[in-house]
Protein backbone atom coordinates (compact mmCIF):
# COMPACT_ATOMS: atom_id res chain seq x y z
CA UNK A 1 0.00 0.00 0.00
CA UNK A 2 1.53 3.29 -0.73
CA UNK A 3 1.82 5.37 2.19
CA UNK A 4 -0.60 8.27 2.62
CA UNK A 5 0.32 11.94 2.15
CA UNK A 6 -2.16 13.43 3.39
CA UNK A 7 -0.90 15.27 6.38
CA UNK A 8 1.93 16.75 4.38
CA UNK A 9 -1.19 17.88 1.75
CA UNK A 10 -2.58 19.37 4.87
CA UNK A 11 0.49 20.84 6.24
CA UNK A 12 1.19 22.50 2.93
CA UNK A 13 -2.61 23.79 2.31
CA UNK A 14 -2.06 25.47 5.67
CA UNK A 15 1.16 27.40 5.01
CA UNK A 16 -0.04 28.25 1.69
CA UNK A 17 -3.49 30.21 3.19
CA UNK A 18 -1.51 31.76 5.80
CA UNK A 19 0.69 33.09 3.52
CA UNK A 20 -1.46 33.61 0.50
CA UNK A 21 -3.61 35.03 3.06
CA UNK A 22 -2.90 39.01 2.61
CA UNK A 23 -2.78 38.41 -1.34
CA UNK A 24 -6.18 36.77 -1.81
CA UNK A 25 -7.60 39.26 -0.20
CA UNK A 26 -7.41 42.19 -1.49
CA UNK A 27 -8.71 39.82 -5.13
CA UNK A 28 -11.31 38.70 -3.55
CA UNK A 29 -12.83 41.76 -2.24
CA UNK A 30 -12.78 44.04 -5.31
CA UNK A 31 -14.38 40.86 -7.10
CA UNK A 32 -18.54 41.04 -7.15
CA UNK A 33 -19.57 38.89 -4.28
CA UNK A 34 -20.75 35.74 -6.56
CA UNK A 35 -16.94 35.34 -8.04
CA UNK A 36 -16.03 34.81 -4.13
CA UNK A 37 -19.26 32.68 -4.23
CA UNK A 38 -17.66 30.22 -7.10
CA UNK A 39 -14.11 29.99 -5.95
CA UNK A 40 -15.91 29.01 -2.26
CA UNK A 41 -18.00 26.04 -4.08
CA UNK A 42 -14.98 24.58 -6.29
CA UNK A 43 -13.06 24.51 -2.58
CA UNK A 44 -16.46 22.00 -1.48
CA UNK A 45 -15.74 19.67 -3.98
CA UNK A 46 -18.43 21.06 -6.61
CA UNK A 47 -15.65 21.28 -9.24
CA UNK A 48 -17.36 19.95 -12.97
CA UNK A 49 -20.68 19.35 -14.00
CA UNK A 50 -19.58 15.72 -14.54
CA UNK A 51 -20.18 15.61 -10.95
CA UNK A 52 -23.88 15.92 -11.24
CA UNK A 53 -23.84 12.84 -13.56
CA UNK A 54 -26.19 9.93 -11.49
CA UNK A 55 -25.78 6.14 -11.92
CA UNK A 56 -29.12 4.37 -13.75
CA UNK A 57 -31.16 2.47 -11.04
CA UNK A 58 -32.28 -0.96 -12.12
CA UNK A 59 -35.79 -1.70 -11.01
CA UNK A 60 -36.21 -5.33 -12.54
CA UNK A 61 -33.58 -7.92 -13.31
CA UNK A 62 -34.20 -11.93 -13.81
CA UNK A 63 -30.77 -14.39 -14.79
CA UNK A 64 -33.47 -17.30 -14.24
CA UNK A 65 -31.25 -19.27 -11.97
CA UNK A 66 -34.52 -19.78 -9.73
CA UNK A 67 -35.30 -22.12 -13.10
CA UNK A 68 -38.92 -20.45 -12.83
CA UNK A 69 -41.08 -17.53 -14.44
CA UNK A 70 -42.50 -14.63 -12.04
CA UNK A 71 -45.58 -13.56 -13.58
CA UNK A 72 -44.28 -10.72 -15.37
CA UNK A 73 -43.34 -13.02 -18.41
CA UNK A 74 -45.76 -14.05 -20.85
CA UNK A 75 -45.52 -15.45 -24.29
CA UNK A 76 -43.88 -18.67 -25.09
CA UNK A 77 -41.43 -17.99 -22.12
CA UNK A 78 -40.15 -21.08 -20.63
CA UNK A 79 -37.13 -22.12 -18.44
CA UNK A 80 -34.70 -24.35 -20.58
CA UNK A 81 -30.96 -25.32 -19.30
CA UNK A 82 -27.90 -26.22 -21.07
CA UNK A 83 -24.07 -26.59 -19.49
CA UNK A 84 -22.84 -23.59 -21.83
CA UNK A 85 -25.50 -21.01 -20.84
CA UNK A 86 -27.15 -22.33 -17.25
CA UNK A 87 -30.59 -21.51 -16.99
CA UNK A 88 -32.21 -18.87 -19.54
CA UNK A 89 -35.23 -18.25 -21.06
CA UNK A 90 -36.03 -20.00 -24.63
CA UNK A 91 -35.60 -22.05 -25.92
CA UNK A 92 -37.47 -20.42 -29.16
CA UNK A 93 -37.96 -20.88 -33.01
CA UNK A 94 -40.52 -20.95 -35.50
CA UNK A 95 -42.47 -17.37 -34.12
CA UNK A 96 -42.04 -17.85 -30.62
CA UNK A 97 -41.89 -15.22 -28.67
CA UNK A 98 -41.18 -13.95 -24.96
CA UNK A 99 -43.10 -10.91 -23.38
CA UNK A 100 -42.23 -9.07 -20.08
CA UNK A 101 -44.73 -6.62 -18.46
CA UNK A 102 -43.56 -4.41 -15.51
CA UNK A 103 -44.91 -1.86 -13.90
CA UNK A 104 -43.20 1.85 -14.64
CA UNK A 105 -40.91 3.27 -11.60
CA UNK A 106 -42.23 5.79 -9.43
CA UNK A 107 -39.71 8.54 -10.61
CA UNK A 108 -39.45 12.19 -11.17
CA UNK A 109 -39.70 12.81 -15.40
CA UNK A 110 -37.25 15.10 -17.06
CA UNK A 111 -38.59 18.59 -18.46
CA UNK A 112 -40.37 16.70 -21.44
CA UNK A 113 -42.56 14.30 -18.88
CA UNK A 114 -40.09 11.58 -19.88
CA UNK A 115 -38.39 8.88 -18.03
CA UNK A 116 -35.31 7.74 -20.07
CA UNK A 117 -34.86 3.62 -19.55
CA UNK A 118 -32.53 0.82 -20.69
CA UNK A 119 -33.50 -2.56 -21.58
CA UNK A 120 -29.87 -4.64 -21.19
CA UNK A 121 -29.72 -8.52 -21.70
CA UNK A 122 -27.79 -11.45 -22.85
CA UNK A 123 -28.81 -13.01 -26.60
CA UNK A 124 -27.95 -16.69 -27.15
CA UNK A 125 -28.40 -17.49 -30.82
CA UNK A 126 -28.15 -21.13 -31.24
CA UNK A 127 -27.35 -23.29 -34.64
CA UNK A 128 -27.08 -22.86 -38.18
CA UNK A 129 -28.58 -19.20 -38.49
CA UNK A 130 -27.78 -17.11 -41.89
CA UNK A 131 -28.23 -13.60 -41.36
CA UNK A 132 -28.60 -11.66 -44.49
CA UNK A 133 -28.44 -14.88 -46.65
CA UNK A 134 -31.58 -14.31 -49.45
CA UNK A 135 -31.97 -18.35 -50.05
CA UNK A 136 -32.02 -19.57 -46.20
CA UNK A 137 -32.53 -16.24 -44.23
CA UNK A 138 -33.08 -13.07 -43.64
CA UNK A 139 -32.53 -14.43 -39.71
CA UNK A 140 -33.00 -11.81 -37.58
CA UNK A 141 -33.75 -11.09 -33.58
CA UNK A 142 -35.88 -8.49 -33.06
CA UNK A 143 -37.28 -6.73 -29.75
CA UNK A 144 -40.19 -4.01 -29.41
CA UNK A 145 -41.22 -1.79 -26.36
CA UNK A 146 -45.01 -0.51 -25.72
CA UNK A 147 -45.60 -1.64 -29.54
CA UNK A 148 -42.05 0.47 -30.72
CA UNK A 149 -39.71 -1.58 -32.82
CA UNK A 150 -36.42 -0.58 -31.19
CA UNK A 151 -33.96 -3.43 -32.25
CA UNK A 152 -34.33 -5.80 -35.73
CA UNK A 153 -31.04 -7.11 -36.88
CA UNK A 154 -29.86 -9.80 -38.89
CA UNK A 155 -27.63 -12.03 -37.23
CA UNK A 156 -25.57 -15.33 -38.49
CA UNK A 157 -23.59 -18.27 -37.08
CA UNK A 158 -22.85 -19.89 -40.70
CA UNK A 159 -20.68 -16.72 -41.80
CA UNK A 160 -20.39 -13.25 -40.72
CA UNK A 161 -22.97 -11.90 -43.10
CA UNK A 162 -25.34 -9.79 -40.47
CA UNK A 163 -26.22 -6.61 -39.41
CA UNK A 164 -25.70 -6.85 -35.47
CA UNK A 165 -21.73 -6.71 -34.19
CA UNK A 166 -19.78 -9.38 -33.46
CA UNK A 167 -20.88 -12.15 -31.42
CA UNK A 168 -19.36 -11.67 -27.24
CA UNK A 169 -18.79 -15.51 -27.68
CA UNK A 170 -18.53 -17.98 -30.89
CA UNK A 171 -19.08 -18.38 -33.88
CA UNK A 172 -18.36 -22.59 -32.60
CA UNK A 173 -20.29 -25.31 -31.72
CA UNK A 174 -20.73 -25.42 -28.06
CA UNK A 175 -24.19 -25.94 -27.33
CA UNK A 176 -27.46 -28.15 -29.12
CA UNK A 177 -26.09 -29.88 -31.96
CA UNK A 178 -23.25 -29.39 -34.82
CA UNK A 179 -23.95 -26.20 -35.49
CA UNK A 180 -22.12 -23.05 -34.86
CA UNK A 181 -23.39 -21.06 -31.97
CA UNK A 182 -22.97 -17.79 -30.45
CA UNK A 183 -23.36 -15.17 -27.41
CA UNK A 184 -24.37 -11.32 -27.31
CA UNK A 185 -23.68 -9.94 -23.89
CA UNK A 186 -25.12 -6.60 -22.39
CA UNK A 187 -27.01 -6.34 -25.33
CA UNK A 188 -27.88 -2.57 -24.36
CA UNK A 189 -31.29 -1.02 -25.93
CA UNK A 190 -32.02 2.96 -24.09
CA UNK A 191 -35.62 4.17 -25.27
CA UNK A 192 -37.92 6.72 -23.63
CA UNK A 193 -41.68 6.64 -22.51
CA UNK A 194 -43.84 8.80 -20.41
CA UNK A 195 -43.75 9.03 -16.90
CA UNK A 196 -46.12 6.56 -15.24
CA UNK A 197 -46.78 4.32 -18.34
CA UNK A 198 -46.24 0.50 -17.77
CA UNK A 199 -43.33 -1.28 -19.93
CA UNK A 200 -44.41 -3.72 -21.92
CA UNK A 201 -41.28 -5.71 -24.12
CA UNK A 202 -41.66 -7.87 -26.41
CA UNK A 203 -38.55 -10.43 -27.44
CA UNK A 204 -38.89 -12.02 -31.29
CA UNK A 205 -37.16 -13.03 -34.45
CA UNK A 206 -37.91 -13.64 -38.06
CA UNK A 207 -39.70 -17.18 -38.71
CA UNK A 208 -37.23 -19.78 -37.99
CA UNK A 209 -37.20 -23.58 -39.20
CA UNK A 210 -37.56 -25.09 -35.95
CA UNK A 211 -35.77 -26.26 -32.84
CA UNK A 212 -33.79 -28.31 -34.40
CA UNK A 213 -31.99 -26.06 -36.68
CA UNK A 214 -32.28 -22.34 -35.60
CA UNK A 215 -33.19 -21.43 -31.63
CA UNK A 216 -32.28 -18.62 -29.61
CA UNK A 217 -32.95 -17.45 -25.91
CA UNK A 218 -32.41 -14.85 -23.26
CA UNK A 219 -30.43 -14.35 -20.22
CA UNK A 220 -30.07 -11.91 -17.56
CA UNK A 221 -32.49 -9.25 -18.40
CA UNK A 222 -32.10 -5.77 -16.69
CA UNK A 223 -34.37 -2.56 -16.81
CA UNK A 224 -33.41 0.45 -15.24
CA UNK A 225 -33.80 3.88 -15.35
CA UNK A 226 -31.53 7.02 -15.43
CA UNK A 227 -33.11 9.27 -12.67
CA UNK A 228 -32.89 13.01 -12.57
CA UNK A 229 -29.98 14.78 -10.62
CA UNK A 230 -30.98 16.73 -7.37
CA UNK A 231 -32.17 20.14 -7.92
CA UNK A 232 -29.58 22.71 -8.14
CA UNK A 233 -26.40 20.12 -8.34
CA UNK A 234 -25.87 20.25 -11.72
CA UNK A 235 -25.85 24.20 -11.47
CA UNK A 236 -23.93 24.31 -8.43
CA UNK A 237 -21.95 21.98 -10.16
CA UNK A 238 -21.35 24.08 -13.12
CA UNK A 239 -20.63 27.06 -10.58
CA UNK A 240 -17.65 25.13 -8.80
CA UNK A 241 -16.15 24.30 -12.03
CA UNK A 242 -15.95 28.42 -12.92
CA UNK A 243 -14.82 29.26 -9.70
CA UNK A 244 -11.83 26.48 -9.79
CA UNK A 245 -11.17 28.28 -13.03
CA UNK A 246 -11.23 31.62 -11.70
CA UNK A 247 -8.67 30.29 -8.77
CA UNK A 248 -6.19 28.68 -11.18
CA UNK A 249 -6.17 32.39 -12.69
CA UNK A 250 -5.49 34.08 -10.40
CA UNK A 251 -2.40 31.58 -9.08
CA UNK A 252 -0.68 32.04 -12.81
Amino acid sequence: MRPSNTPQRAGLAASNTVSNAASNLAPLAARPLALALLASLSGLGFTSAASAQVAPVTFYTNNFESASLDARWGGNSRISFHSAFSNFNGRFSFSELATLNVDAPRVEPRTDGSVAYTLTFDLYVIDSWDGNDTTWGRDEIRVAVNSRELLRETIANQSTNQSFRAPDVGRFNFAYRESADSIYRDVAIPFSLPAGRSLSVVFSSSPLQGHHDESWGIDNVRLSYTPIPAPGLTTLAGLGALGLGARRRRRS
